[in-house]
């Protein structure tokens, strides 16, 4: 099987550190349970964004990924006492086939535990960790994965993957691979979702606010309304639909509100680092926009790989695989994105990916959360992350 971990950002300055808690990620080999095939992701589900911790399930998801969703009890205060700041942690994309491929992702700010440096030691005890080359050579030309393999992956591009994951990968001679937004590329700020939940949780925008932004002049009295995290989703909701233009126009009177000031994500020099360090890099589109909503596709895809290639002064775009935005595709992006020069393309399709011959060119992940595999004592139950592993139907999509 082959598995990605996926890591997050770095704790701004003066929240205090933030990690994996308890350690909530493993995987067990389940004897008479044939070696599975696929890609899984852990993610962070909170993060501190000026001082406010961002849930992910404050976010609202385009792609309608709830559905694959499996929660746990919930002790997200508890962490955030230890000092924990986790954002989108506790989901867990995994899709495992016929025999040897799983991915896992692991996004995370701040130092790794003792439990998360425990689960690297049994990833390196139980699967053989693989390059993305050496993913993209089984599925570009059939070429056998070993027994169990493992990729490593990370969406967006953090800034804490260089100051956090990259020291502890290369402590365990493990290679990964880093799906990056071209245009976040040596931004500051976190995507508007993130920094609308932040913003609004420390008190420095409101609901009503954004009402009236979206409705102007035919904004109705809405003071009776509550504050809620519901009611916020909905305001997202709506800011999601509009055009690039239209959206930074709504938010741009609130531009102070929604800047903590602190550096969330990568730079040019820190995309050399990782390359220089064993993570290979693939883009997740160029602005982050879902693709099922982009007015752009080709800008999106190809235009991606043409500008990581400009930030990294490569003669010509080299990069060859990627993910979805939001997980958000269907079949014609994916022949685009194939088309546009990706020949590994990760979804969020929540099947099991037969390797054999060679790992499918478009692979599928299964999504749950992190606390689904910890008990109420909080310790990580790698008898209930199994079961999540190796349930999931088998399916070659492409």
């Amino acid at each position: 099987m082959v598995v990605a971990v996926q890591q997050g950002e770095v704790t701004p300055a003066g929240q205090g550190h933030a990690a994996i808690p308890g350690g909530r990620h493993a995987c067990v080999v389940l004897p008479h349970v044939p070696d599975p095939a696929g890609v899984a992701l852990f993610e962070h589900r909170a993060r501190v964004i000026g001082g406010a911790v961002v849930d992910h399930h404050d976010l609202v998801d385009p792609a309608g990924l709830r559905e694959h969703r499996v929660q746990g009890p919930r002790q997200q205060s508890a962490a955030i006492e230890r000092g924990y700041n986790r954002r989108n942690l506790d989901r867990v994309r995994h899709a495992a086939g016929s025999r040897q491929e799983i991915t896992l992702r692991v996004r995370r700010s701040g130092p790794v535990p003792p439990p998360a440096q425990e689960a690297l030691a049994f990833f390196s005890r139980h699967y053989n960790v693989v390059s993305l080359e050496q993913v993209l050579d089984s599925a570009g030309r059939g070429i056998a994965l070993p027994p169990r393999s493992l990729l490593i992956t990370f969406d967006d591009g953090w800034s804490d993957n260089v100051d956090h994951a990259l020291p502890e990968l290369r402590l365990v001679g493990m290679p990964a691979v880093m799906f990056v937004v071209a245009d976040a590329v040596g931004t500051r700020q976190p995507f508007f979702q993130e920094r609308i939940v932040a913003a609004w949780r420390r008190g420095a925008i409101t609901v009503e606010g954004l009402a009236a932004a979206l409705d102007g002049p035919r904004a109705t009295d809405r003071s009776g309304d509550e504050e809620d995290i519901s009611m916020l989703r909905k305001a997202i909701a709506r800011i999601e639909l509009l055009d690039g233009a239209a959206r930074d126009a709504l938010l741009a009177p609130f531009a102070d509100a929604l800047d903590d000031g602190q550096r969330h994500m990568v730079d040019v020099d820190e995309l050399r680092r990782l390359r220089a360090g064993g993570v290979a890099l693939g883009l997740h589109g160029k602005t982050h926009v879902p693709m099922t909503r982009a007015a752009d596709l080709d800008a999106e895809l190809g235009g991606a790989r043409e500008r990581l290639a400009e930030l990294l002064g490569d003669p010509s775009p080299t990069a060859r695989s990627m993910s979805f935005p939001h997980g958000a595709y269907d079949p014609g992006i994916a022949d685009s994105a194939r088309r546009a020069g990706y020949d590994l393309v990760c979804t969020s399709v929540p099947v099991l990916n037969p390797v054999g011959p060679g790992v499918g060119w478009l692979m599928g992940r299964i999504g749950f959360d992190t606390e689904s595999v910890v008990d109420r004592a909080g310790r990580f139950r790698r008898d209930w992350l199994a079961l999540y592993m190796f349930r999931p139907p088998a399916r070659r999509l492409a």
